[in-house]
């Protein structure tokens, strides 16, 4: 009837979406394996600090895909975890002492500048809703300050001159 081998060939090439009982779209648990570059008696005393949760998200990346990359250039082993209330991850540095406080402070530099765009991208969003208020008002209860400075307003402080008693204008 046909060539079995031929067969199973051509169905290898191609994708199917697995049964959902299989499992095979689920990731392999995270084996921490020491590097081979990395020395063993290093292991003994972490420095550890916490960061705000949402912040190791904006660092690390969601899954973590950018920690072996840190790993691999600080020449440190890092551990992220996150803490029973969830909204803290607890990070463990691993290396040489100076190598661990230069990590720590670069993760904390990050931290700060992720923490300010979000301050500034929160102050860029109420500017708009603001602009958009003062759009949908057609008569502002207030004077634009070029107007008022201009004399544009008769009764206005700007226009009036003030005159001594005695002396003519």
């Amino acid at each position: 009837m046909g060539d079995p081998g031929g067969a199973a060939q051509a169905q290898e090439g191609e994708r199917t979406a697995p049964a959902q009982g299989d499992g095979l779209l689920m990731l392999p648990p995270r084996v921490l394996v020491r590097p081979w570059w990395f020395p063993a008696e290093d292991l003994e005393d972490p420095l550890v600090f916490y960061l705000e949760a949402w912040l190791a998200d904006q660092i690390f990346g969601p899954e973590l895909e950018i920690l072996p990359e840190i790993q691999w250039m600080s020449q440190a082993l890092l551990s992220v975890n996150t803490v029973k209330s969830g909204t803290f991850v607890e990070i463990s540095v691993f290396g040489r002492p100076r190598v661990q406080l230069h990590v720590k402070s670069v993760i904390l530099s990050l931290a700060l500048r992720h923490k300010e765009h979000r301050a500034a991208a929160e102050k860029v969003e109420h500017f708009k809703e603001f602009l958009k208020a003062l759009a949908a008002d057609p008569q502002p209860s207030w004077r634009p300050a070029a107007e008022v400075l201009s004399g544009a307003y008769e009764n206005s402080p700007a226009s009036t001159t003030v005159v001594e008693k005695g002396k003519s204008p």
